[in-house]
């Protein structure tokens, strides 16, 4: 709808200036619009509507201000950033280091658990991805894992009630069979109804193992 010089649309009229062009101007809730579209309340795009440009002469949003370069951000609320523990330096991330080294730097413990407790089992099957601190309740023998990495240290602890000798192996996703595990002391009988640490390395495919019975 156009009255006198104005564009109206839907049930606009010249009186409630829904939609206004002024000297090349248009407005909308507005009667003197300031620059080529200018919009008074809030604008939205529905049906998968889409505004483009590139935005480098957008003005007045504006600016994110309390946060530390390097730092990756968090979110402290539905419209709130700040810095949190990590920082990326590079191609490599640190926590609690702004100096990383490795792709992945701690400076400080480390810990891996199970939903926020160490992983139980009754069985001789460890699946390392439920954590690096294991318990299981049989007694020793056969022992299976699965999951256990290069660069990785693991413990199990076994509380059985019968003495005997836990043998090791994986089964995925790779192998390492009874002869890749590496004792020191060596590998030998437990103690019956008492608590067996045992302590893995594992580097270069071998599994260097650190045990003490009797606790």
């Amino acid at each position: 709808m156009v009255t006198n010089g104005n564009v109206g649309i839907g049930t606009w009229t010249a009186a409630s200036g829904s939609l206004i062009v002024n000297t090349g101007n248009v407005g909308i809730g507005t009667i003197t619009p300031g620059r080529t579209l200018d919009v008074f309340g809030d604008v939205r795009a529905s049906n998968s509507g889409k505004f483009y440009g590139d935005g480098s002469q957008l003005t007045g949003l504006g600016t994110v201000t309390g946060l530390t370069t390097g730092y990756l951000s968090k979110a402290t609320s539905a419209t709130s950033l700040s810095d949190s523990a990590a920082f990326q330096a590079s191609t490599n991330i640190g926590i609690g280091t702004i100096t990383p080294g490795t792709k992945f730097e701690v400076n400080g413990q480390l810990r891996s658990v199970s939903n926020g407790a160490v992983a139980s089992t009754s069985g001789t099957s460890i699946n390392w991805v439920n954590g690096n601190v294991q318990i299981t309740t049989a007694s020793c023998g056969a022992i299976t894992f699965s999951n256990m990495v290069e660069g990785g240290s693991y413990t199990l602890v076994v509380t059985g009630a019968t003495s005997g000798t836990c043998t090791f192996s994986q089964s995925s996703p790779d192998t390492l069979v009874n002869s890749d595990f590496k004792f020191t002391p060596a590998n030998g009988a437990t103690s019956s109804s008492k608590s067996t640490t045992y302590t893995f390395i594992r580097a270069s495919n071998k599994v260097y193992v650190s045990w003490a019975t009797g606790f």
